[in-house]
């Protein structure tokens, strides 16, 4: 049956003008990696990607996931902001609320509550919070750099500092996450917003999360 889909593709201010290819992959793994392996379709195709009059003004907005979890702050705030203008975001939490992520669109692209935007196209940063949860395992232990995964509706953020994994959904779902160690035994499975990973022995572990359709990997190293 045939399909019809519509999206609007975002050129990178780097491309340079010319003959590209964009990949277009149909799957259900989460994972953002265009050469990573899954089960599904992959439609290559080209396109041209010409020069343009640079835009005058960027949209740049922020809000929080869920109104009642937490509030943001941008300064300087104004209807529009020029190419390399830099943009101080700070997310707070309320309550037994935890930060997450920052995201745009499908991307996590800071894990810090307090995150400072260079200007370079136009940005809609959603403050990514999830309440407060018993973590599943007691705490303990050195963690690795920060990890982050992007996924549709899903931030996972692995905080080394805290010894935690923080998963978070735009709308507020309810995630279940899957965590699976590199032998492919099942860690732990949960519905909890933090997952303690200090008394995990050293290793590789996956985690996938699944709210609904949407779903997200990723991948975290416990040294």
């Amino acid at each position: 049956r045939a399909m019809r889909i519509a999206a609007d593709v975002e050129v990178p201010a780097t491309a340079v003008p010319g003959e590209r290819r964009m990949r277009l992959r149909f799957d259900n793994t989460g994972d953002p990696d265009p050469d990573a392996d899954f089960i599904g379709q992959v439609l290559d195709t080209k396109i041209e990607v010409v020069a343009g009059e640079p835009q005058s003004a960027y949209a740049i907005t922020a809000r929080p996931n869920v109104a009642t979890r937490g509030k943001v702050e941008m300064a300087p705030v104004a209807d529009g902001h020029a190419l390399g203008d830099q943009i101080t975001l700070t997310a707070t939490p309320w309550g037994t609320a935890k930060f997450v992520a920052w995201t745009d669109g499908r991307k996590v692209v800071a894990t810090d509550s307090v995150y400072t935007l260079t200007v370079s196209a136009n940005a809609h940063l959603v403050a990514m919070f999830t309440p407060a949860a018993d973590a599943i395992v007691p705490p303990t232990s050195v963690c690795a750099p920060k990890t982050q995964a992007e996924g549709q509706a899903i931030a996972i953020a692995w905080h080394p500092d805290r010894n935690e994994i923080a998963i978070a959904t735009a709308d507020g779902r309810t995630a279940v996450a899957t965590v699976y160690g590199a032998d492919g035994r099942l860690v732990a499975q949960t519905t909890a917003p933090a997952i303690a990973t200090a008394a995990w022995p050293k290793g590789a572990y996956v985690v996938h999360c699944r709210a609904g359709e949407a779903q997200a990997v990723a991948k975290i190293i416990v040294r």
